[in-house]
């Protein structure tokens, strides 16, 4: 009677635990449990479920039960065992010894790339990381599968553009002030990485994101980065950084600053035959502009866990480019031009968040932007005849931003969210001509602008097995500036499927919507030479963006996107020939739209542990139509191809080599035709003193062919820009990670029988 008792209550916790799921007990001859074995669920046609590991007692819980299914259940020293199940409580199951006896044996693998958790693709910044090269954060994103960074920002699957965000928080800093921040953090304080192609409606995000989580540690603890860097592009440039972070256990502050110094050359050859008056006019102009400034960045972060389930994130973060001057000179057949311009810009970021585990978070932030900018230009024309300008400009900002989001469970594994942002911004600026001698045409502008826009949304999700899930949402957007409303709908579904742990699918469909930047909308004029001239576009539309994708992902590591984007009224900036004089003005315009449909293949190999690489191989059709550029329309398609090959070879535990190389075959941009491009690049990198300090030496676009030749030939329109030879870069990082810190829990003395 009493092992019958005992045997009940070892049973009965089971029971309950798996009511509505399948149950079940694995052992071996003798009647012992079997722990770690395998427990595969799949469909009566084979197709993969879900699967689980046996615990110590040889019980299993499988979460889906849908019957009638077969279990396939493997254990390396027992015979494999399939079983069909037609009741949830499957009962005990015997496994047999394998007859073949293994004296030893050695198990080799790879640990996955990526895994996918509730549709999003999630990547261990660390592993890959130690594969390559990477000194920071920064550097190591570079490396990740289907991304791509271009000039400072990043992409997915080739063309997708993609926002950063820091623990599940859009951040209200630049994007240059973020990647200061990721410079300057450390890849071993990172948790995770994911990447998503369609960021649900919570991160107030319409599009692709990479959500970098950073680790807390709750104890105390002190840790940091020290670093300084150099690189010669023709001039020299330089800087210096720190990342300190402290912690407790209900407190974490993060601190970065950073400073840097920075010379720059650029040289363009323009090349225009311009149709004036009845003729032809050969206009031949080489324009070298040489730029210096400094730049100071400083960060301060910190999380305090207000409860056990709520935190408050608050954040401090400004920039400054104190008295960036820039000198630039033409020489050519139209004139000889000299212009000197002094830029002095700052940005303030006051943000603070609450969140906590019952899916409620609230947010607020405020940004203030102010810029100065002065010009003094003087020409000599070849008739001799003389003109020049003295023009200020200047122009602030006023931001702010609201959000608030709630998610919850209804039930059977869906989820419903729930939220809404409202974004005020006050946008005053003027461009003042003070000076002007000659035929040049200036227009003084004085103006501001308030815009508003609110929006909520609904969504719900659905978690149906590992690695299988369905989100959609509705977002609702209402936009108002200076009296000009416009009512708009975005939708989005995100699908996840994974049929087996090596055959992984992906699919999304978004909308959005994209705005030009203030200053394009005024209705101003400025010159970059006599020749040149920059045109304001008060009646610029925003662009309304169309995207879907999807993605194959076999064995966690190799890739396949096929990816549609189109972009209705896209703006884009173009130079055209002005048939009223001769001026070959720049201005933003929209187009009738511009899509890119294309296929994006990411092939990770190596061999052995002392060589691994990426290639990625890029197909895509361009087509861009507009059917009023001016007094002429263009409609041009062109495929593109495009190969980068990632290399890294381990020359020692201490030493590692990295060499990258890119090429992109002809592309057109409206009437421009591009020509090929290329570059290589080769980074070699010491570590030492216990891999804490690490010392980087690079060179970057070795054959100095990284920029493409832009043609317009299209018409009537006849020009080129050849961009001049300074691609070429050489120099070296150097970052030291100290502290590691962390108080030790110390042991409590015993004092009962102390005292009185």
């Amino acid at each position: 009677m009493k092992n019958l008792l005992i045997t009940l209550l070892l049973i009965l916790p089971l029971s309950l635990l798996g009511q509505d799921k399948i149950i079940g007990r694995v052992v071996d001859g003798d009647g012992k449990p079997i722990d770690a074995v395998s427990v595969v669920q799949k469909s009566m046609n084979s197709s993969f479920i879900s699967g689980v590991y046996t615990n110590r007692k040889g019980e299993f819980i499988l979460l889906n039960n849908k019957i009638p299914c077969k279990l396939y259940i493997e254990h390396i020293c027992f015979k494999k065992y399939v079983i069909e199940v037609k009741n949830l409580n499957v009962g005990t199951i015997v496994l047999k010894e394998a007859s073949t006896v293994l004296k030893g044996f050695v198990v080799k693998a790879e640990r996955p790339i990526v895994k996918v958790i509730k549709g999003n693709l999630v990547y261990d910044l660390k592993q890959i990381a130690n594969k390559g090269i990477a000194n920071n954060t920064l550097e190591a994103l570079k490396q990740l599968p289907n991304v791509d960074e271009q000039n400072g920002s990043f992409k997915i699957a080739g063309f997708i553009n993609a926002k950063i965000i820091l623990n599940g928080r859009l951040s209200s800093m630049s994007p240059s002030q973020l990647n200061t921040l990721l410079e300057n953090t450390p890849v071993e304080r990172i948790k995770k990485v994911e990447v998503m192609y369609s960021a649900p409606p919570k991160y107030h995000i319409r599009g692709a994101a990479i959500n970098v989580v950073i680790k807390r540690e709750k104890t105390y603890s002190f840790q940091g980065m020290a670093g300084v860097n150099y690189k010669n592009q023709f001039f020299d440039s330089y800087g210096a950084n720190t990342n300190i972070r402290l912690s407790s256990p209900k407190t974490t502050m993060d601190i970065l600053l950073s400073a840097n110094r920075s010379r720059g050359i650029s040289e363009l050859e323009l090349k225009s035959n311009h149709f004036f008056k009845g003729k032809y006019n050969l206009i031949e102009q080489e324009s070298a502009s040489r730029s210096k400034g400094n730049e100071y960045n400083l960060r301060i972060g910190a999380i305090h866990e207000l409860s056990k389930n709520s935190q408050l994130d608050l954040s401090y973060t400004t920039n400054i480019n104190p008295s960036s001057d820039v000198e630039a000179i033409s020489n050519g057949t139209f004139s000889d031009t000299k212009t000197d311009k002094e830029n002095d810009d700052m940005v303030h970021n006051i943000s603070a968040m609450y969140s906590n585990d019952n899916g409620f978070s609230m947010g607020l932030d405020y940004t203030y932007y102010k810029s100065n900018n002065s010009q003094i230009m003087n020409n000599i024309l070849k008739d001799n005849s003389l003109s020049s300008l003295d023009v200020s400009s200047s122009q602030k900002i006023n931001r702010f931003n609201f959000n608030a989001d709630y998610s919850h469970s209804v039930g059977k594994g869906w989820k419903m969210s729930y939220g809404g942002s409202a974004k005020i911004i006050d946008n005053s600026q003027s461009q003042i001509y003070n000076d002007v001698t000659g035929n040049l045409d200036t227009r003084n502008t004085d103006s501001s602008i308030n815009e508003q826009t609110y929006e909520c949304y609904i969504g719900t999700s659905k978690k149906f097995s590992p690695g299988t899930s369905l989100s959609f949402s509705a977002t609702g957007e209402y936009y108002n500036q200076e009296g000009l409303e416009r009512w708009s709908v975005y939708p989005r579904i995100s699908f996840s499927y994974m049929k087996s742990i090596s055959h992984i699918f992906q699919f999304n469909v978004l909308a959005n919507k994209y705005y030009p930047s203030f200053w394009t909308l005024q209705n101003s004029i400025s010159y970059m030479d006599a020749y040149t001239e920059l045109h304001g576009t008060p009646s610029l539309r925003p662009s309304k963006i169309y995207q879907a994708s999807g993605t194959y992902i076999y064995k966690r590591k190799y890739s396949a996107s096929l990816f549609f984007i189109y972009k209705d009224d896209s703006f884009q900036q173009l130079a055209y020939q002005s048939p009223n004089k001769l001026a070959l003005i720049y201005q933003m315009v929209n187009w009738d739209y511009n899509n890119i449909f294309g296929l994006n293949i990411s092939i990770p190999f190596s061999i052995g542990k002392i060589y691994n690489a990426k290639l990625s191989l890029i197909g895509m059709n361009i087509h861009a139509k507009n059917s009023n550029f001016y007094d002429i329309s263009f409609d041009r398609q062109k495929a593109v191809g495009v190969v980068k090959l990632n290399n890294n070879i381990l020359l020692s535990k201490k030493l590692r080599f990295n060499i990258s190389f890119k090429y992109q075959g002809p592309a057109i941009q409206g009437t421009y035709d591009l020509s090929e491009s290329c570059y290589l690049n080769s980074t070699i990198r010491y570590s030492f003193m216990k891999n804490k300090a690490h010392l980087s030496i690079f060179c970057n676009d070795i054959f100095n062919y990284g920029m493409p030749k832009a043609v317009c030939d299209y018409k009537g329109q006849d020009f080129q820009f050849i961009t001049g030879m300074h691609g070429r870069s050489v120099g070296f990082n150097f970052t030291y990670n100290f502290g590691n810190y962390k108080k030790k829990r110390q042991k409590n003395l015993d004092t009962r029988r102390f005292g009185h």
